[in-house]
């Protein structure tokens, strides 16, 4: 019979954080290079009917988190520059 060896895995940890100067700028760009919308946080402005808020976004294997603002009403939807959080 043959010797049991204990089977060898590779391990991925997380990669490198990008480089600040890679980073998506705008949301729908960063929807396009993959990042994924892991939290939203809003809340309701009934004078202006308008919703204000953050969305949080996360890249799979990458540590770094971005945080965009946006404010949404009924017909539009406008992002502020993403920020990235660590």
């Amino acid at each position: 019979m043959g010797a049991t060896h204990p089977a060898v895995l590779p391990t991925t940890g997380p990669r490198s954080v990008p480089d600040r100067s890679s980073l998506p700028r705008s949301f729908q760009e960063a929807v396009k290079l993959g990042w994924t919308v892991s939290r939203e946080e809003s809340a309701i402005d009934i004078r202006q009917r308008q919703r204000k808020g953050t969305v949080l976004m996360k890249l799979k294997g990458f540590p770094l988190r971005l945080r965009i603002p946006y404010t949404a009403t009924r017909k539009e939807w406008q992002f502020g520059t993403p920020e990235p959080v660590e």
